[in-house]
């Protein structure tokens, strides 16, 4: 099914991520060329990615499906030690596979939250063969995994967190061990919690980005996350979580029915107390900023996969009560085929079906991702490799697919239109650096008011319209070579793409 979808348009996370994966291939550290508010973790795996298997968009989706897979094996074992038995693995597995896949999470696209995923179950594998810490390699390992989920992504802080709480309830639980021994191991625990973090820090130090980067990371994204009310975030669960549960609705009713099995249930349950702290700690990598925005989700669906594994064994457990035969023992095996077989069935126009264009429209309904792959085409046949482009908007995968750099680091619009306490700052920062780099082509899709009388005073001294792109839900229109006409068919929809004068001054 990814396979299929493999040429679906990077959406613009994702073209963060490709352009800055392409300036580090290029020896260009993250945030010097491209400002975000988000760790380097996914910047360098998409690096890898891209290394790997290509700059293209096929080559990231491929990158995706290899870490998909690799997580949802990770799940598989997950769900043998937690829940038990291979029956229980397969179903946590074979859930995590097809939920992660789904429209619902838009999981089609490689967003931040996969790559928080994969560490964060990979230390949680590794701390459970560590015995509470007694075996040293693994635990110091797991720990430097946990720690890489939170490089990945901030939201990824809350694995970490619930590792040290596990190493902590763990040292506390053993009567054996010496305590200076025990105090040993959780400050060797601590370390390798903390050594990603460090190291990334002393690269970006030596890099001479680091005072960008903890502008970005933290001084800007303590604004971004806490500019949502309470009342504006309660609205936007209740508007995002239908379509994430969506047609996936008898997988998260399984995990229901686990997550109240194991609330309800013996004490002495094998990792009932670790499965109930890791769900917990997954929740809430989905509530900073208040956004819940759909790909969010992803960082809880390992522990809803698990879950409706344990809620098939709850599902076998009253079939053996109630009667018996060859149904009761199959009751967990046919609850899981019934639960997948129908998101199957459900998404089978967007899993078999829709084109990735038309996939691409599905998901993200009006953003102009599709026509991006067009105009980034466009921009690289009509300029040199020295040449700078400047969008104003927020389609940071233009760069990406044209392989021209940016004419300043602002490769989103949106901080300059937040009303925070440095969008002024930004907005200067912006203009003064697309005006000393002199673009060769600017592309605007909109523009902020903090901008909008300085963009038209710059455009008209120095640039005219080459092009045109219309688009809505059903049709994309380019209308190029213009010389400076708006064709008569243009909707107030559409992105402008504007050419330098030969004659233009500095």
């Amino acid at each position: 099914m990814r396979v299929r979808l493999l040429d679906i348009p990077l959406e613009r996370d994702e073209g963060e991520y490709a352009y800055a994966g392409q300036l580090m291939l290029d020896g260009i550290p993250p945030y010097a060329e491209a400002y975000n508010m988000k760790l380097p973790g996914t910047y360098a795996a998409y690096a890898l990615i891209e290394a790997v298997f290509g700059q293209t968009i096929a080559g990231i989706h491929l990158g995706l499906l290899v870490v998909n897979a690799a997580t949802s094996v990770l799940v598989f074992f997950l769900g043998r030690r937690l829940v038990g038995g291979d029956a229980a693995g397969c179903i946590a597995g074979s859930a995590y596979a097809l939920s992660s896949l789904g429209p619902g999470v838009q999981g089609t696209s490689a967003h931040a939250t996969h790559f928080v995923v994969l560490p964060a179950l990979g230390g949680l594998l590794l701390l459970l063969r560590a015995r509470g810490l007694r075996r040293t390699g693994p635990a110091l390992f797991a720990a430097v995994l946990f720690g890489l989920a939170f490089v990945m992504k901030q939201q990824g802080i809350f694995f970490p967190a619930f590792a040290a709480l596990c190493a902590a309830a763990w040292a506390w639980r053993d009567r054996e061990t010496r305590r200076t021994l025990k105090l040993g191991r959780l400050v060797a625990f601590g370390l390798g919690l903390a050594a990603p973090l460090a190291i990334t820090a002393l690269l970006l130090w030596r890099a001479g980005v680091w005072r960008t980067c903890w502008f970005w990371c933290f001084r800007y994204a303590r604004e971004y996350v806490t500019a949502t009310s309470a009342a504006e975030g309660w609205a936007n669960l209740r508007t995002q979580l239908p379509p994430v549960i969506g047609s996936a609705w008898p997988l998260w009713l399984l995990a229901g029915a686990g997550l109240l099995g194991l609330a309800l249930g013996r004490p002495q349950v094998a990792g009932r107390a670790l499965l109930l702290s890791f769900t917990a700690a997954s929740a809430l990598t989905v509530v900073p900023g208040l956004f819940f925005r759909a790909h969010y989700f992803v960082t809880l669906l390992p522990a809803v996969a698990l879950l409706a594994a344990h809620g098939c064994t709850t599902v076998g457990r009253v079939a053996r009560r109630f009667g018996r035969g060859r149904f009761a023992t199959a009751a967990p095996a046919v609850a899981a085929v019934a639960a997948l077989a129908g998101m199957v069935v459900e998404q089978r126009a967007f899993l078999f079906v829709l084109d990735p264009v038309q996939a691409s429209k599905l998901l993200y309904d009006l953003e102009p991702f599709p026509e991006a792959v067009e105009i980034g085409r466009r921009l690289a046949a009509r300029t040199a490799v020295s040449d700078r482009v400047a969008v104003l908007g927020a389609e940071p995968q233009i760069f990406f697919y044209s392989r021209r750099r940016s004419a300043t680091g602002y490769i989103y619009v949106y901080a300059i239109w937040e009303q925070q306490r440095f969008a002024e700052r930004m907005a200067a920062e912006m203009i003064g650096e697309i005006e000393a780099a002199r673009p060769r082509y600017v592309v605007v899709e909109f523009v902020p008011p903090r901008l909008r009388e300085w963009a038209e005073r710059f455009l008209e001294r120095s640039y005219e319209l080459e092009g045109w792109v219309d688009f809505s839900r059903t049709r994309s229109e380019f209308h190029w070579d213009l010389a400076g006409r708006v064709p008569p068919a243009a909707s107030a929809r559409g992105i402008k793409v504007w050419r330098r004068r030969a004659e233009a001054s500095p």
